[in-house]
């Protein structure tokens, strides 16, 4: 079947049912459609497209967090419609945060205003160096947020403030734009 594509101009956002949205994918007539301040929204346009290609209702945890997690953007109501993570086995080690291997790569290597248009990624890769699964254990928070973990620094425009968001989604990485929500 094919995909149909749509955009309405000039919008940030978009009324859906009762929510307000930057994009989302109708299984009537295989269409997604995304508000123009959205369209060149990576992580958004491939969660709408995500939608597309598995057609199921709702964000199975499986495919939103698990398969393309960190691929396409998953926060909030996605989050939250996926479930919860599966729960390990009673057997399974705990460890502390330090038993992890922790590497940064920045891209480009060294960023500047003209590469990108100023726009660079820092990603944070944490490798479990045993052998077998392992619990993570993260410090408490200090506040009524999520336990720390890694967390993610995203500039949202050259001119614009920086945003910091923890994770919240456990055993899965995501990342998302701020200010855009995918349906």
């Amino acid at each position: 079947m094919v995909l149909g594509w749509y955009v309405v101009p000039g919008a940030r956002t978009i009324s859906l049912r009762d929510r307000v949205v930057s994009g989302y994918w109708s299984p009537v007539g295989n269409r997604i459609v995304l508000a123009e301040r959205a369209m060149m929204a990576g992580p958004l346009v491939r969660h709408e497209m995500l939608h597309a290609l598995v057609r199921l209702p709702g964000h199975p945890r499986n495919e939103f967090l698990e398969r393309c997690g960190g691929v396409v953007v998953c926060v909030d109501d996605c989050i939250t419609a996926a479930g919860p993570p599966p729960v390990p086995s009673a057997g399974t080690p705990r460890v502390g945060s330090d038993a992890l291997s922790l590497s940064v790569e920045v891209n480009p290597p060294l960023p500047d205003g003209a590469t990108h248009g100023g726009y660079f990624t820092i990603t944070v890769l944490a490798h479990d160096p045993a052998d077998h699964a392992v619990v993570v254990e993260l410090l408490p928070s200090g506040d009524a947020g999520p336990r720390r973990g890694i967390t993610r620094w995203a500039s949202v425009a050259p001119d614009a403030r920086t945003a910091h968001r923890r994770r919240a989604a456990p055993s899965a990485a995501r990342r998302s734009r701020r200010g855009v929500k995918p349906d």
